[in-house]
């Protein structure tokens, strides 16, 4: 499979923008075990205790990519991830909602890293690719966004806020694509710990094999 970003990324949103990509196979992604449970119990936990609604919103990592639209005005939609969409529900006193081993996993790391990240059934996929596009809000009104396509047809508005169910991983998923989004201050070297970390519970829970590659402005394509 070859993932690619579009150059359009680079001159349009930000130069810096960059993915960390883990192309899973074999994997068991079935319901997760009391272990992924309590993992989840525990970064809820820390995150209540840690950010109330106003500092989570100017949280540096989340901050960021605010920061990176509103250097465009009123041309990009505004930006939300999956990350503030967890701490939101966190914040509101809700339990993150159990599902299946690798969606289970990205809701934890997203969260204990506060870096956006999503995951997809890979064999439902061809040629993913990164681009900015033009798209249609709620009122009709034209911007663009970050979204992620294949072969022209739109997988995920804002690259993992809204995300296509026809291409979410499920139980029986034995193939996953997991990508983390990056914009500074995280570093590619901070990137790649996070993949790194995922990669070794990917493995303990899910079993399989994985390989991992990061895109961005010098590399814009991986084949795995």
């Amino acid at each position: 499979m070859n993932i690619t970003i579009h150059p359009s990324v680079f001159s349009e949103f930000n130069e810096n923008f960059s993915v960390g990509i883990l192309y899973c196979t074999d994997i068991d992604n079935s319901e997760s075990p009391v272990d992924i449970h309590e993992m989840l119990r525990d970064i809820e936990e820390y995150t209540r205790l840690n950010f109330t609604k106003d500092t989570a919103k100017t949280h540096h990592l989340i901050s960021a990519w605010n920061a990176a639209i509103a250097h465009y005005g009123e041309k990009f939609h505004h930006y939300h991830t999956n990350v503030e969409r967890l701490m939101q529900q966190v914040l509101d006193g809700d339990e993150i909602a159990s599902s299946t081993k690798i969606i289970d996993l990205i809701n934890f790391f997203s969260l204990k890293y506060l870096v956006p990240m999503g995951a997809l059934d890979a064999s439902k996929l061809a040629s993913p690719e990164f681009k900015v596009a033009k798209t249609s809000s709620s009122t009709n009104e034209e911007k663009f966004e970050l979204i992620l396509t294949d072969k022209e047809k739109i997988l995920a508005h804002q690259l993992n806020y809204d995300v296509d169910k026809k291409v979410m991983p499920h139980e029986d998923t034995k193939t996953a694509l997991i990508y983390i989004e990056a914009l500074p201050p995280t570093s590619k070297a901070q990137l790649e710990k996070i993949m790194d970390e995922i990669a070794a519970l990917i493995r303990v829970f899910c079993s399989g094999k994985i390989k991992k590659a990061v895109i961005n402005k010098e590399n814009k394509k991986a084949s795995l």
